[in-house]
C-alpha cells in the first residue's frame, strides 16, 4: 500500500499546482475519468458520497481565509494499492472509499499542535475520487526497455485515489500543511498507520510483517556498513529507514537502493543517496547530473578539490537544471578537454545567468532573428546576422549566435516528463 502526498514541483505536471484555484486539478481529473470511459465523475469524503466536481472546486476554493497568495491552497494525496491488495479487496469501491476514509481520519490526527489540539475527522475539508486506470510515461522501465509505449494502458487492476485536501480546517482557524516541520507533521509515521490500519481492516496480512520488513533493511544496512566502512559518512540507517516507510516498503524503494549498492559495489561517488530513494523527477535530475560530473572527473582526472562535485550538485539544484545551466556545465567542460584545465572561476560560471542584449534597432530585434532562423538560405541568415552585430548586437559572434539557437531544441539532455 503506497499513500503520499504530491510535492508539486517535483510531479513534474502542472495541474498538481496548488498556490491558486482547484479548477485546473479538478478538470483533469474529470478528463481522464472521461478517458477511461466513465461520463463524468463523482467526489466523496468523510459524510457524502456522489459529490459534483462543482461542489469541491467551490469549498476547497473558498476555504482559504488567512491563507496568502504566495501559499499552497490545498495538497494533493494519492492512495495506491498494489495489485495484490486489490485482487483481496475484489477491487470493491465501498472498500476502498471505506479506507480512504480512515487513511484522512489519520492523516488530521497525525498532525501535532502547539496547544495539543487533536484534528478530527469532520475538522477536515477534503474529497476523493476513484480511478480505475493508469497509463505508461516515459519514465516507466518498461517504456525505457522497450516492451511498452508511453500513453498505453497499464496492464491488470490499476485502481487508485485521487484525494484533494484543502490546507485549512473546516473552521478556517487552523493550517494544516504536511510540509515542513516533521514534528508537526510525520509522513514516515502516516504512511506506517495506514499500511497497519489496511491489514487490520481488511485482514489482508499480519501487522508484524511491517517490523518485519524494518528489521531486515537494518541488517541488510549493517551488511553495508560492514563491507564498505566509510558508508556512514555518506549514508545514515534513520534516513534510510524513515524513506522506507514513507514508501511503504514497496518494490520501487528496494530498486532504488539496489542502484545504490551497485555503485558501493563499483566504487563509484554517491552524492545523492537519500534523493535516489526518494524516487521522484526531480532526484532522477539529481542523480542524472551526478553520475555526469563523475563522468567529467573520471575522463578528465580530476579531485574532488578541483571540481567539487557536491557543490556543482547544489548549483543545479539551485538553477533547477536548467539549459543554462548545462550550457555553463559545457563551456567548462570544453576548456578541460582543451588543456586549460579547470577554470578557477568555474563555480561562478556555473552560476552565471547570461543575458544577451536586445537594445538595438528595431530593424535588428530578436524576434527577427528567430523569425530569420525559419529561412533556410544560411547565407542569408548570416549575412543579416552580421549586419546586426556590426550595429551593436551584444552576445555570441553571428555565426555562433544563429548556429546555438538553431540547436538549442535539440540538447542532448533527457528531459524527465
Amino acid at each position: 500500500m503506497v499513500t503520499r502526498i504530491l510535492k508539486t514541483k517535483e510531479s513534474g505536471n502542472v495541474v498538481y499546482d496548488n498556490k491558486g484555484s482547484s479548477e485546473r486539478l479538478i478538470n483533469y481529473l474529470k478528463h481522464e475519468a472521461k478517458e477511461n470511459g466513465l461520463s463524468d465523475i463523482y467526489f466523496f469524503n468523510q459524510a457524502e458520497i456522489n459529490i459534483k466536481p462543482d461542489d469541491v472546486l467551490h469549498k476547497i476554493d473558498n476555504n482559504i481565509r488567512g491563507v496568502k497568495a504566495s501559499e499552497s491552497k490545498f495538497f494533493t494525496l494519492i492512495i495506491s494499492p498494489s495489485q495484490d491488495e486489490l485482487i483481496h479487496l475484489k477491487n470493491d469501491e465501498k472498500k476502498l472509499i471505506e479506507y480512504t476514509q480512515k487513511v484522512m481520519e489519520n492523516y488530521g490526527n497525525n498532525f501535532q499542535l502547539s496547544n495539543n489540539k487533536k484534528i478530527q475527522k469532520d475538522d477536515l475539508v477534503w474529497f476523493a475520487t476513484i480511478h480505475q486506470e493508469r497509463k505508461f510515461s516515459g519514465t516507466d522501465e518498461a517504456v525505457k526497455e522497450g516492451s511498452a509505449r508511453s500513453g498505453m494502458q497499464k496492464p491488470g487492476l490499476q485502481t487508485h485515489i485521487h484525494v484533494i485536501v484543502s490546507r485549512r480546517d473546516a473552521e478556517q482557524k487552523i493550517t494544516l500543511s504536511p510540509e515542513g516541520n516533521q514534528k508537526r507533521f510525520s509522513k514516515a509515521d502516516w504512511t506506517f498507520t495506514n499500511i497497519k490500519d489496511f491489514n487490520l481492516m481488511f485482514e489482508y496480512s499480519q501487522p508484524q510483517n511491517l517490523e518485519l520488513e524494518e528489521k531486515k533493511l537494518r541488517v541488510r544496512l549493517e551488511q553495508w556498513a560492514k563491507n564498505h566502512p566509510d558508508i556512514g559518512k555518506v549514508i545514515e540507517t534513520e534516513k534510510v529507514v524513515k524513506i522506507a516507510k514513507e514508501r511503504g516498503f514497496e518494490g520501487g524503494f528496494y530498486r532504488d537502493l539496489k542502484k545504490i549498492e551497485q555503485k558501493l559495489e563499483k566504487g563509484e561517488l554517491i552524492l545523492n543517496p537519500y534523493h535516489i530513494l526518494a524516487g521522484d523527477k526531480t532526484n532522477r535530475k539529481a542523480e542524472y547530473l551526478a553520475e555526469r560530473v563523475e563522468n567529467i572527473r573520471t575522463k578528465y582526472n580530476l579531485s574532488d578539490k578541483e571540481f567539487d562535485a557536491a557543490q556543482i550538485g547544489k548549483i543545479g539544484k539551485e538553477k533547477n537544471y536548467s539549459d543554462e545551466f548545462y550550457k555553463n556545465l559545457r563551456s567548462i567542460e570544453k576548456e578541460i578537454k582543451e588543456g586549460r584545465g579547470v577554470p578557477p572561476n568555474y563555480v561562478e560560471k556555473l552560476q552565471m545567468s547570461q543575458a544577451y542584449s536586445n537594445s538595438i534597432k528595431d530593424k535588428f530585434s530578436s524576434e527577427k532573428i528567430d523569425n530569420l532562423l525559419k529561412d533556410t538560405n544560411q547565407e542569408k541568415i548570416i549575412s543579416i546576422s552580421k549586419e546586426g552585430f556590426d550595429i551593436g548586437y551584444e552576445g555570441d559572434s553571428p555565426e555562433d549566435y544563429v548556429r546555438k539557437k538553431k540547436r538549442r531544441n535539440n540538447i542532448h539532455r533527457p528531459s524527465f516528463n
